[in-house]
């Protein structure tokens, strides 16, 4: 059972159909290879689909993938999983297991079978997902099936490294995750998330695609310990050090409601957890009594130091709830003259106060703005995200798992 997985002789042109050989050669492992990706080497997240039966694993994958029918997915008392798929798109391999659980396999015959989960997730995988349903009570049961498969992994460190919870049925519960993981949760889960530094996705089952895009952006952040370094510029009043602290998930930059900026000299702080996220608060160097050209030029420079080898991306934080005003366009202008040619390709606008606004951002920037605004947004290909300054901290990190994904499509 040790040997790499060999095809069958009869395919077809998109299906291969792969038979483990030794014990158990009953139970093939079936394959979906698309013909044409267009995708490089190495711009695919591999992910392995692990978990209790009736937790939604096939459906996690489905969702992954962008298709309703690519793992079989039921709502009985039986597993619809019983043998390995490995299906694949452009952007994810995703391999979806059976609950060895429920299988009769022995200690040896459940190592064998992860050793075949690691053959088809070579090189990887990137990310091991444990489902974890957050509409029922985590059992003490549930625990030794996640102790066991740990075990049955081998090397604890490269498991714990590699895992995120996926949290199922999130359109099922009455309170919001975040404030059920901060509450009362059973020790078992407690230490399962522990395992996982914390790193969980929420995905709600009954959910359109297009709704869990938030919660596929975060997993794709969080299969990496890349970290991404952002640069926050603009003028000041409009946000700066507050999207800082957004982004970073704690308070790092001052914030101030006075006349005068209270970002005088660049600084650089890293967020404490995953996905990493470095972020570089900078000051207005527009303001012609603080800073001469050769300042800013100097400025610049030490931008470019903090954010090395970055920066992924630069933000240039406008407020939505005030007029934007050919004096701001100037400032913009200069900054992009001093930064230089790459300047554009890294832009992306975050419009501030989002809270603050009557009619919704998008309806807005189809009527009647500004032109310099639209120059502005021109230069950033129309990337932009949208910051509320009085949101709660699920709102937060919903923005933050936004503008991940947009800065992701950058590099």
């Amino acid at each position: 059972m040790n040997a790499v997985p060999e095809p069958v002789t009869q395919v077809d042109n998109e299906r291969c159909v792969f038979t483990v050989k030794g014990e158990r050669e009953s139970a093939p492992v079936e394959r979906h290879v698309p013909r044409n990706d267009g995708i490089p080497d190495g711009s695919q997240h591999i992910v392995l689909l692990i978990g209790k039966t009736g937790n939604g694993r096939s459906s996690v994958g489905n969702t992954l993938l962008g298709k309703d029918d690519a793992f079989i997915t039921g709502c009985g008392m039986s597993s619809t999983t019983t043998r390995v798929q490995v299906e694949e798109t452009g952007r994810f391999k995703v391999v979806d297991t059976p609950d060895i659980s429920d299988t009769e396999y022995n200690d040896k015959q459940g190592k064998d079978a992860v050793s075949v989960w690691k053959q088809l997730t070579a090189p990887g995988p990137h990310a091991i997902l444990l489902t974890v349903r957050c509409d029922v009570r985590y059992t003490a049961e549930e625990y030794e099936i996640y102790k066991q498969l740990k075990a049955f992994w081998g090397d604890a460190e490269s498991f714990c490294k590699r895992l995120v919870l996926v949290f199922t049925f999130g359109d099922r519960q009455d309170s919001s995750i975040e404030e059920e993981l901060t509450g009362s949760i059973p020790q078992e889960l407690k230490d399962v998330l522990g395992d996982a530094r914390n790193r969980y996705v929420v995905f709600n089952n009954r959910a359109k695609p297009d709704d869990n895009k938030e919660a596929v952006n975060k997993l794709v952040g969080q299969q990496t310990d890349t970290e991404r370094c952002l640069i926050v510029v603009g003028k000041t009043g409009n946000g700066r050090s507050s999207v800082g602290n957004t982004l970073l998930g704690k308070d790092e930059f001052q914030t101030g409601c006075g006349m005068s900026s209270t970002t005088t000299e660049p600084k650089a702080a890293t967020s404490d957890q995953l996905p990493k996220i470095k972020v570089v608060d900078t000051p207005d160097i527009s303001d012609n009594d603080n800073f001469t050209d050769k300042q800013r030029k100097e400025q610049l420079s030490k931008w470019k130091r903090l954010a090395a080898p970055g920066p992924h991306a630069i933000l240039l934080t406008v407020r939505c709830d005030v007029r934007y005003t050919a004096e701001e366009y100037d400032i913009y202008k200069q900054l992009k003259k001093l930064w230089g040619d790459s300047f554009c390709k890294l832009l992306i606008v975050a419009f501030t106060f989002g809270d603050r606004q009557d009619t919704d951002i998008e309806e807005e920037l189809k009527s009647s703005v500004p032109n310099e605004l639209n120059n502005v947004l021109k230069d950033a290909r129309n990337r932009y995200v949208v910051f509320k300054n009085r949101a709660g901290p699920e709102e937060k990190r919903k923005t933050v798992n936004t503008l991940l994904g947009i800065v992701d499509k950058l590099s």
